[in-house]
């Protein structure tokens, strides 16, 4: 009986990092979905921090998001404050600069 309950609370707390570290990788997708669809590419900062806003995320996150989403090779900065949307298979920015 303690066996089982210790595994379902490892199992929770597994779940739990989970869906905290999925969160995060969700919510940069959605933000650079909304960037794509508005037409943003390059886009600014302040653009992604617009977007972020009607999607229910934070100025800090927004730009947590721009940080990993560059880090994780899905955006390519530009210069500082400016991003342009990676090209998954040639790996460089879609956008003509």
């Amino acid at each position: 009986m303690l066996a089982e309950s210790l595994r379902s609370d490892y199992a929770d707390s597994i779940l739990d990092k989970d869906v905290r570290r999925s969160y995060g990788a969700l919510a940069g997708l959605r933000l650079l979905d909304a960037l794509e669809t508005a037409g943003l590419d390059p886009f600014t900062v302040a653009d992604a921090k617009t977007q972020g806003e009607t999607l229910g995320l934070s100025a800090s996150h927004t730009t947590s998001l721009l940080h990993r989403l560059s880090a994780g090779g899905r955006l390519t900065r530009v210069k500082k404050g400016v991003y342009a949307v990676t090209d998954q298979l040639t790996r460089l920015p879609r956008a003509h600069l």
